[in-house]
């Protein structure tokens, strides 16, 4: 089985598969996607599906701040997930959420003083179908969710998120789809409901593209066991993945993302947050036990971590860094749940 590769890829993607009514299928297996948002409203779900959790542990090695001795070790837990409220209804409202947690261990130094010791982000979603008009489907998703350090204490860590969609199919596998997104904690103009538009089209059984603004994406299984993605978001992120199936239950993924995540602390005052930048690079494995590799699947990569920054600013066009961690190899291990 395939799954999407990286946030704003997956987001693409459904949007494509929603139109189209062709989902790419994918080999890779990301930690993290994103179900608070127009994902949840737009990424394929089969109806008779209850549920789809996945979940994930990532250790980075032991590292410092650049010019200085000061040491500091990462840790992410990741977890993404969505319930069907009445499994069996195409059209029931879906219930979801994103979940980052981020455990800084600094050892003494400014940075240790600087940053707490853990960081959060997460949030809960519902979304649902609104009307039907004409040729046009329109559905919302409405989210609410807390980004900063110890959970709650920051009062100034609470934000929104809400998205319109309308697509429009004009012909089989080709559409056009109109968003607005507003994401209280986006680390690119949170302020600013984004306007979207994209053209959407699968080219036989293989190639699937998105072109638009903001999103773009390409989808291509060049054979049946073999796919590759990629997309883009200005500023904000970069996915690209390829996976290949070499045995029953298991296959092979490589996995390229850059990632900006925003935390709001009131120890730093005003409208700037704090903004962690990060970009990974890894290889793994995937063991789906069952037949059908959809009930239970664990997966196991070793990656590179570099571009690893702290930074003070409203968004990611103005910022001043604090801390310029140093480049380290990381694990990553994670489960899938789908019943």
């Amino acid at each position: 089985m395939l799954e999407n590769a990286g946030k704003r890829i997956r987001l693409s993607a459904s949007v494509a598969a929603a139109a189209t009514g062709a989902a790419a299928t994918l080999l890779v297996a990301l930690p993290v996607s994103a179900q608070t948002g127009p994902g949840l409203l737009l990424e394929p779900f089969p109806k008779e599906q209850l549920t789809d959790t996945r979940g994930g542990f990532l250790a980075v090695n032991g590292g410092h701040v650049k010019g200085t001795d000061e040491s500091v070790q990462l840790s992410f837990v990741e977890s993404t997930g969505r319930v069907r409220v009445i499994p069996g209804n195409l059209i029931s409202p879906r219930v979801g959420w994103d979940l980052e947690y981020v455990l800084v261990n600094a050892d003494g130094g400014a940075l240790d003083d600087a940053l707490p010791s853990e960081l959060t982000d997460h949030s809960v979603g519902v979304a649902f179908p609104v009307a039907k008009v004409g040729e046009w489907i329109f559905g919302v998703s409405l989210g609410v969710g807390y980004a900063g350090g110890t959970p709650w204490a920051d009062g100034s860590g609470w934000y929104g998120k809400a998205t319109a969609v309308g697509f429009r199919q004009l012909r089989e596998r080709e559409a056009l789809v109109f968003a607005i997104d507003w994401d209280g904690n986006r680390s690119f103009l949170p302020d600013v409901p984004l306007p979207g538009f994209a053209y959407t089209r699968g080219v036989g059984d293989t190639l699937t593209f998105i072109v638009g603004i903001p999103l773009s994406s390409v989808t291509w299984k060049p054979l049946p066991k073999l796919s590759l993605e990629a997309g883009y978001f200005p500023v904000e992120s970069f996915d690209a993945a390829i996976g290949y199936g070499f045995a029953p239950h298991w296959s092979v993924f490589g996995n390229l993302e850059y990632r900006s995540t925003a935390f709001w602390l009131d120890e730093i005052g005003g409208n700037d947050r704090l903004i962690f930048e990060q970009r990974r690079a890894e290889v793994g494995v995937r063991y789906a036990p069952l037949e059908t590799q959809k009930a239970v699947a664990f997966t196991a990569a070793v990656g590179y971590a570099w571009g690893q920054e702290f930074s003070i600013g409203f968004d990611s066009r103005d910022t001043d860094v604090i801390a310029d961690l140093s480049d380290e190899p990381y694990l990553r291990v994670g489960l899938e749940l789908k019943f």
